[in-house]
């Protein structure tokens, strides 16, 4: 296009649909990212001149022109604009390298920012080097494009999912530094009554080799020994079940700092490890002491809904059971029972998990009008849960591929449905819809942001898609029993659900 005139000057024809373009600094050069592949193209005969079959997404050029960068596969390629040729590779320190990334050289050249769905890493492009991460810990915070300030003092993030640019002080930024120690900080010896989470979490430091904290490490904490349950020192969730396990990551925050909090199990000596790779295993106890007897059964969430008839509510029905002083008691079995509206339930027993708390889904009755559910604890004072049942006019999204004879017209915009079935014991269907196409990817995540597996990674068609998934992680192994997020992220959105894993 002509900027002065607002005309259309050119048409740059492409077999497949272009996902993102960069022009050279001097606007000689223009690189474009189609199905895999970057063309180059000559401003000035409008003639395409190169085909990088690498690297074929989010081309970008360095401020001086000489270099251009694209991705692809969790890999960075560095080309000579001259030459047409690679000089450089780098693999990224990260599993998977998220659909429709995005590229940015700092003012001076010396430095690529580049995002992978809510982790933004820096490449030093001297070294070839990955320097940092910036950890961004909310799972639904995707990054959709990055850019650095004309002076290079700042990096900005802008987030499709909610609305915000987040900006990041460079001078503030400190590169990768070697982790020599893990040192224990809190938490050690402590001891309370069986099932009940101690009052304090296990806090580990991570050093490098002039004793300063190094910031955005990994650290694993397992139990060893005693039967207990860990779980994240911040509640991601407080509607969420069963996230707790033996084992689990928890990444160091800016003083250098990691922590896990304990349920204790029934046996007296627990042993907890903190662990890096290549170091150490810092080793923590804890004793049980006693038995706490539960005191109150309290309604946590998902009261009061709304939904349609003979279909599954959206959130399921959270109670907690604490003790008399406050303290969550896991293993306690919860049980539930429909008491008006003939609706049917996930389960009709939970047993609690380390925050305490159970759930149940409840399938809406066939008749629109009032559901109820009430939970019940031997001993304690019951609690009832609420729902309504309403019936719409509105035939399923599917019903345009199902036959039902109604003229349905398609969504507008991208969808992600809730699973079917949910709670699922083997296998659950994730579905959704592309109103064009696009590059896409579907994963799954825990609660605590450790990303489980990846469904589907690359382009596909307008259309409905369906996906199953087993219950396992990208190992091939079965993941614990609990609530977990799946999301979905395009060229235009990222959508994210809940969905709970019952074994």
């Amino acid at each position: 296009w002509d900027v002065a005139s607002r005309q259309k000057i050119a048409t740059l024809q492409h077999e497949n649909w272009v996902s993102s373009l960069s022009f050279s600094p001097d606007g000689s050069l223009l690189a474009t990212a189609s199905r895999g592949r970057v063309l180059l193209w000559d401003v000035a005969s409008r003639q395409q001149i190169a085909t990088l079959h690498q690297g074929g997404y989010s081309p970008s050029f360095s401020p001086d022109g000489s270099l251009l960068a694209t991705t692809s596969g969790g890999k960075i390629f560095l080309w000579d604009v001259a030459s047409r040729q690679q000089i450089a590779t780098a693999t990224l320190q990260h599993e998977n390298w998220v659909s429709s990334p995005s590229l940015s050289f700092s003012p001076d050249g010396s430095l690529l920012a580049g995002r992978h769905g809510n982790d933004i890493f820096l490449w030093d492009v001297a070294s070839r080097q990955q320097i940092t991460t910036l950890y961004m810990p909310r799972i639904s915070l995707i990054f959709n494009s990055i850019a650095f300030s004309p002076d290079g003092s700042l990096l900005a993030a802008a987030s499709g999912y909610d609305n915000g640019v987040w900006l990041w002080d460079m001078s503030k930024v400190a590169v990768a530094q070697t982790v020599h120690s893990l040192a224990k900080v809190s938490g050690d010896g402590q001891q309370g009554p069986a099932n009940t989470r101690l009052a304090k979490p296990f806090v580990v430091s991570a050093l490098n080799q002039d004793g300063s904290p190094v910031a955005g490490v990994s650290v694993s904490f397992s139990v060893t020994a005693g039967g207990g349950l860990l779980s994240p020192t911040s509640d991601a969730d407080p509607c969420a079940v069963g996230s707790s396990v033996s084992s689990i990551a928890s990444y160091t925050d800016a003083n250098g700092q990691a922590s896990v909090r304990l349920t204790l199990g029934s046996q007296v000596e627990h042993s907890i490890n903190a662990t890096i790779e290549g170091l150490e295993p810092v080793a923590f106890t804890a004793t049980t002491s006693g038995q706490a007897s539960p005191h109150r059964l309290t309604k946590v969430c998902g009261d009061s809904q709304k939904g349609l008839v003979d279909e599954q509510l959206t959130e399921p029905f959270v109670v907690s059971v604490s003790a008399e002083n406050g303290a969550a008691i896991a293993r306690v079995v919860v049980s539930f029972a429909v008491t008006a509206g003939e609706g049917t339930l996930s389960s009709a027993t939970a047993t609690t998990d380390a925050n305490g708390r159970a759930a149940t889904l409840l399938t809406l009755g066939s008749e629109a009008g009032a559901n109820t559910v009430a939970a019940t604890v031997e001993g304690l004072a019951a609690v009832t849960f609420t729902a309504t049942g309403e019936k719409s006019a509105l035939a399923s999204l599917f019903d345009t591929f199902l036959g039902s004879g109604k003229l349905v017209a398609l969504p507008d915009r991208t969808q992600l449905l809730q699973n079917a079935p949910n709670p699922f014991n083997s296998q659950t269907v994730l579905s959704y819809f592309l109103p064009e196409p696009s590059l896409t990817r579907l994963e799954v995540f825990s609660l605590t942001g450790q990303r489980v597996a990846v469904l589907h990674q690359g382009p596909q068609q307008a259309g409905y898609h369906r996906l199953h998934w087993d219950g396992r992680d990208a190992a091939g192994h079965p993941v614990a029993s609990g609530a977990y997020l799946y999301r979905l992220v395009t060229d235009e959105a990222a959508l994210t659900r809940k969905l709970i894993l019952l074994r």
